[in-house]
Formats: structure tokens, sequence, C-alpha cells
């Protein structure tokens, strides 16, 4: 179960997520499940081809926001250059609203890795 600490970090977090362009618009953890085991953080924020985790060196130079399955289901995604490797990768947060008398609330976020041709890399963790 997630302490207090961590849920709340998490609500001010999904309150301002859409609001800036920049990576440290983004959460400073993930948490993958290790199934009975609880939840393993992940730190968000780094490169994930030279584990670099300097965020000036990381810039975003595009994110892309777009509605799916009606108002569901929201993708966004930021893509994202190191300066000190080179390399270009995406960062895809896909939100799960729940629909409740005409009001939506993020339920979840699925965090996944692209490479730079836009292919999935992977399940990172979720929020």
């Amino acid at each position: 179960m997630l302490s207090i600490a961590v849920t709340r970090q998490m609500r001010e977090w999904k309150a301002s997520w859409m609001k800036g362009d920049s990576i440290k618009d983004l959460p400073d953890q993930i948490y993958a499940s290790l199934g009975t085991r609880g939840l393993q953080p992940i730190k968000l924020k780094q490169c994930f081809r030279c584990s670099n985790q300097n965020v000036e060196e990381l810039q975003t130079i595009e994110k892309k926001v777009e509605a799916a399955d009606n108002r569901d289901r929201e993708i966004a995604d930021y893509k994202i250059i190191c300066k000190k490797c080179g390399s270009t990768f995406t960062i895809r947060l896909r939100n799960l609203y729940m629909v409740e008398k005409g009001q939506k609330r993020r339920s979840i976020t699925f965090v996944s890795i692209l490479d730079e041709e836009g292919r999935d890399e992977g399940w990172l963790g979720s929020f």
C-alpha cells in the first residue's frame, strides 16, 4: 500500500502535469508492482540509455497529448533528448479515467518508453 506522502505527491502531480512542457513537470518516481512484495520505485527523470540523472541535461523537444476512446483515455508523449549521450527517446503516459456523472477522474497512469522510431520498448511502471 502506498504511503500517505506518496499518495499526496501523486495527487499534486496529476493536478499540474498537463500545464507544462518540461521534463521537470513529470513525476520524480513511478512504481512497478512486485506482486505480493509491494512496489518498486523507479526514477523517471533520467536518460534511459546512459542513466544520466541530471535534469538540466535532459531537454523536452516535443510534447503531444491526444484523447483516445472518447473521454476515458488520454495519451501524452514527451520526446526527450539527452545532451550527454545525444540519444532521443519518448516517455509515454497512458492515462485512464473513470467517468462518473459527467465528470472524469484519473484512475491510473501507465508509463512506457519508446525508442527514436516510436517503437515501444516496454512498460516501466504506473502511478
